[in-house]
């Protein structure tokens, strides 16, 4: 429908402008050949020979029947095959994997500890205490009382006279009282008083005394010693040991698994079906009209030049040929 209205509206302007080009070739390009007087030398023309007017002639309008072409729209029936949509309903049966958490046996290969008692052979050293006779010198003391002399402090308690200070105070008559009765004053005295002092002394003397003198003697003697000797001795103990056993064993674990299951669905299917059906189209159609324009027309020349322009005027108006005739009345080259 769309293309159909395009094709129209430049059918139509196809049309306009042709008749706009018929009306500008006759005024512009066409009707120049009508004035004889002018300098016509393309043409090979020039009839007037010196003679030049002084003035255009003037141009007349004429009301002419030009036949127009114009569209028309017309509506027709017309048969159209429609494809009309069908709903059916539909079951289907697909398959879908569930995902299932399921326990399954596996089995492995653990290495387990045993412990075994092992008898082993060692070599130990063994403390062994024997008695030996032995040589050895031995020191053997003797005292023996010896008169020695010694000089000895004896203490001795002496008497001796010493003198010391000694302060008296002692009544002095210095005068007499207005009364004449004396006066007396204490007035104070050293004077040197014996006495008697006992103190030790230590006097050396000389006196013979027994001292106890320690000699000593070496003798030689065998006695019995305690010596300890070691000796080597091989013996079995009991040794626990640890071996790593590969063993298999079973234990269960959690796999996923993807279980297939079968499920229905009802699906709505789209069928089309071909039907012919009436449908009003619009159909556009040329008409062709009469119409009255207006028409400049050129007035003939006074010259009479026109049987040497009418000779000339097919060759120079081709352009008006192609939309009007030309008349070759009244000695004119115009286009009527």
């Amino acid at each position: 429908m769309k293309r159909l209205l395009v094709a129209v509206v430049a059918l139509v302007a196809l049309g306009m402008s042709s008749t706009s080009a018929w009306a500008m070739c006759c005024k512009k390009r066409c009707n120049t050949g009508c004035n004889p007087c002018a300098t016509v030398v393309d043409n090979g023309c020039n009839p007037c020979g010196g003679t030049v007017a002084g003035a255009a002639p003037a141009t007349e309008w004429r009301e002419v029947e030009v036949i127009r072409r114009t569209p028309k729209w017309t509506e027709k029936d017309v048969e159209v095959s429609v494809q009309v949509p069908e709903w059916k309903d539909e079951v289907r049966k697909y398959t879908v994997h569930v995902p299932t958490w399921v326990t399954e046996p596996r089995e492995r290969t653990v290495c387990k500890a045993e412990w075994k008692d092992e008898v082993r052979t060692r070599t130990i050293c063994v403390p062994v205490n024997k008695q030996e006779e032995r040589t050895q010198n031995v020191c053997i003391p003797e005292t023996k009382m010896e008169t020695r002399t010694v000089t000895v402090c004896v203490p001795k308690m002496v008497t001796e006279t010493c003198m010391r200070e000694k302060v008296t105070c002692r009544r002095v008559q210095t005068g007499c009282d207005c009364c004449g009765r004396p006066c007396y004053e204490r007035v104070r005295e050293v004077c040197q008083v014996p006495y008697t002092v006992c103190r030790r002394v230590n006097e050396t003397q000389t006196q013979t005394v027994q001292v106890p003198v320690t000699t000593y003697r070496t003798e030689t003697r065998k006695v019995m010693v305690n010596v300890c000797s070691y000796e080597n001795k091989t013996e079995n103990y009991t040794v626990k040991t640890c071996s790593m056993v590969p063993t298999k064993e079973v234990y269960n674990v959690q796999v996923c698994k993807h279980v297939a299951t079968e499920k229905t669905e009802t699906v709505k299917l789209c069928t089309y079906k071909t039907e012919k059906r009436m449908q009003k189209v619009k159909e556009c159609t040329w008409v062709e009209e009469k119409v009255k324009e207006k028409v400049a027309v050129a007035t003939p020349c006074s010259t009479g030049c026109g049987d040497a322009c009418a000779s000339n005027c097919g060759h120079t108006h081709r352009r008006c040929s192609l939309f009007r005739g030309h008349s070759r009345a009244n000695n004119c080259c115009g286009c009527n």
